[in-house]
């Protein structure tokens, strides 16, 4: 959660938001120490796809998952429509289909874990991984010439 907002807001150029990044580093830390505890995960769903983990009563921070996933989908759609280069246009265009359609099915999992009979929708992430792959190779979004 809290890479995932950051990245969006490096790659959109947002610097004014850095309080909000240490919010969710915060609280992403503090979760980390709650998690060896049954409070979060306490057992097992057995469905006929296999079995899933049951979720504990402090699982609360998947629907904070949820919403950073669709706050960044949100800045990357709206950020689009203001950006002035093609380039920049279409750079957006594959962050938008790889890694934000591919954060959105994770967040679905809650579902499953709740004790929802639906199959884990993030088996289905690499199709917005190869949305990613072919943005990063044809347009050339990390300036991999750079890198190597």
């Amino acid at each position: 959660m809290p890479l995932y907002i950051q990245f969006t807001l490096v790659f959109l150029g947002i610097r004014s938001l850095r309080n909000m990044e240490i919010a969710v580093y915060g609280f992403s830390v503090t979760i980390l120490c709650f998690l060896p505890s049954n409070l979060f995960f306490n057992d097992f769903y057995v469905y006929e796809f296999g079995r899933i983990v049951r979720s504990g009563p402090l699982l609360f921070f998947a629907v904070t998952a949820v919403a950073s996933v669709i706050y960044c989908l949100v800045a990357l759609i709206h950020d689009s429509g203001k950006a002035s280069e093609n380039q920049q246009k279409n750079g957006i265009k594959y962050i938008t289909g790889g890694l934000g359609l591919g954060a959105l099915p994770m967040s679905f999992n809650v579902l499953s874990v709740r004790g929802l009979p639906v199959y884990p929708m993030d088996n289905f992430n690499f199709i917005p991984a190869i949305v990613s792959a072919c943005g990063l190779l044809k347009d050339d979004l990390l300036d991999i010439g750079v890198l190597i």
